[in-house]
């Protein structure tokens, strides 16, 4: 039995290691996009102003070597911390900028490809050195200066405006790192309040009660209504499908992994099926909708709920039977019971109800959005409340061999 312990412990352990790591992983992943994609619109938009500019001072028969034209430019470039090229239409750079000095590339043109790609698609992104002209890679975002006069465009140059990958991966890293683990330090904080109140005995199996009914019927519905039809619109919806069969994807690996494990830890009848259940599917509205919420924002609600929704048809199937098979049960509960166990509760009613509106086009009112809103607001803080204190109940002394098999969950 002590032989049997360890190894589920380590294996309880490696598993929440692995979930931490491939958290952090992703975490990390998304804000790097999320960070690369928001330094090139701002560079986008940057040229563009720029551009613009450049067009009416060429309007107004103004050079583009002018002190006023000079000093917007190089502001521009100071205050986004970008270096800014400006260049005539066949690519010849006219000066560049990083607004403190201004820099001369006499005989120096514009590789070919970018120029254009520039005055042909309209705009150009990448990353490049521009065959030497910068000493390193660097993003680039570029737009063609344009005059219109009458019904004919005329194209008078190009603009340039790049950034230093160094200091976009600095930032980012920084960023990722520190928001991360204040999240996660966040997270449990708000645990080792639902603990502290269990000691304190102002927490009992009543509250925890009252608790989960509210999260579960009232909060939970809440937080899909704000989420989805804040987040959603009837353009995604198409994504919002294909998003569905990831997650049912997702979750049928997992319960594979979870039973390929079971049996490679030769684990008897009893246990077997109800760890490949617990590595198959996770708790998504207790600790799930929490923790992705601190660290994403209410922008994740809907993949949240699109994956509980996949979370929710495999537990009630392929889970309860796992379950019951390390039981002694021998009755099933056939379609019928799955269906009613499936459809009658309440987060996934109010997911469906919400694609319903999102497909119709209804959106409730405002006075009701607002308390879906505040009510909403009180999912993370009080699951995770409930976590802390389902952790009191357990206690660090029950992790004992004679003790697991009294272990309650937490209610899906």
């Amino acid at each position: 039995m002590k032989s049997l312990y360890k190894r589920q412990l380590a294996m309880m352990v490696g598993v929440m290691v692995l979930s931490f790591t491939l958290l952090s992983t992703a975490f990390m992943l998304l804000s790097y996009r999320y960070i690369i994609s928001e330094k090139r619109d701002s560079m986008e938009r940057n040229a563009g102003y720029i551009a613009n500019f450049t067009a009416s001072n060429y309007q107004l028969f103004l050079n583009v070597r002018n002190e006023l034209y000079q000093s917007y430019v190089a502001s521009i470039a100071l205050i986004s911390d970008s270096y800014v090229i400006m260049a005539n239409p066949d690519g010849s750079i006219i000066y560049a900028t990083d607004g403190i000095n201004f820099y001369d590339y006499k005989d120096t043109v514009i590789p070919a490809s970018v120029v254009d790609q520039v005055m042909e698609q309209g705009s150009y992104t990448g990353i490049t050195s521009l065959d030497g002209i910068y000493p390193e890679r660097r993003y680039v975002a570029g737009l063609p200066i344009t005059s219109t006069l009458g019904n004919l465009t005329v194209a008078q140059g190009l603009v340039l405006v790049s950034a230093d990958t160094n200091t976009l991966s600095e930032m980012w890293a920084a960023t990722a790192t520190i928001f991360f683990f204040s999240a996660v330090v966040v997270l449990l904080m708000l645990m080792a309040v639902g603990y502290f109140m269990g000691t304190k005995g102002w927490m009992k199996a009543e509250e925890k009660k009252f608790l989960s009914k509210y999260i579960i019927n009232i909060a939970v519905p809440c937080n899909c209504i704000n989420g989805l039809l804040n987040n959603l619109d009837q353009s995604m919806l198409a994504q919002a499908g294909l998003m569905l069969v990831s997650a049912i994807i997702g979750v049928v690996i997992t319960i594979l992994l979870g039973m390929g494990l079971a049996t490679l830890l030769r684990l008897p009848k009893n246990r077997w099926g109800v760890f490949a259940a617990m590595v198959g599917v996770s708790n998504t509205l207790f600790v799930g909708l929490p923790l992705s919420t601190q660290l994403f924002g209410d922008v994740c609600v809907p993949y949240v709920m699109i994956y509980y929704l996949a979370n929710t048809i495999f537990t009630q199937s392929v889970i309860l039977m796992l379950v019951e098979r390390s039981g002694t049960a021998s009755h099933s509960r056939g379609i019928k019971g799955f269906l009613k166990d499936v459809f009658t509760k309440p987060p996934i009613l109010t997911v469906i109800a919400s694609v319903l509106m999102l497909i119709v086009g209804f959106r409730p009112p405002e006075v009701f959005m607002s308390f879906a809103k505040y009510i909403s607001g009180s999912v993370s803080p009080l699951a995770l409340i409930y976590c802390g204190f389902i952790i009191y109940e357990l206690g660090l002394s029950n992790l004992r061999p004679s003790q697991l098999r009294q272990m309650k969950g937490l209610p899906t």
